[in-house]
């Protein structure tokens, strides 16, 4: 996978690979807000123009995301994916975040599945070689 770089700053980089139809998001740092929000709107930016529909989203910086950020996700983010096309988000996480994703299913992801789970797959990965093996199948 020959990524090319699309954007960064200090909380996160952006960047593709046209051939794999692949967006990768690389969290530096945690953050959350405007910052969280300016990187995934990149991503979003990069994946329309580039017409990719595999996203690796690197998440082990993140402690959590806030209610308030997912909440964005669901109205800001999401919406904008084509719904024409089969879309699949690997969330590379660190053990402790998996661990509580696997036992507490939230209220977001039922909102998530039930707006958006016919054209996107989302998996939480603790592999990064495993979640672009998923992705790129």
């Amino acid at each position: 996978m020959a990524l090319t770089e699309h954007y960064s700053d200090e909380y996160g980089v952006v960047s593709y690979d046209r051939e794999g139809r692949l967006v990768q998001v690389c969290w530096l740092q945690h953050c959350s807000r405007q910052p969280l929000r300016n990187v995934l709107a990149k991503a979003l930016q990069c994946a329309t123009a580039h017409q990719l529909t595999a996203w690796l989203c690197d998440t082990r910086q993140l402690y959590y995301i806030d209610i308030a950020d997912l909440n964005w996700m669901l109205q800001n983010l999401f919406p904008y994916f084509d719904m024409q096309k089969q879309h699949r988000v690997a969330l590379l996480v660190n053990k402790s975040n998996f661990d509580l994703v696997a036992n507490v299913p939230s209220e977001n992801e039922n909102a998530f599945n039930s707006g958006f789970g016919s054209f996107i797959d989302m998996i939480y990965f603790l592999d990064k070689d495993a979640a672009a093996q998923w992705l790129l199948v």
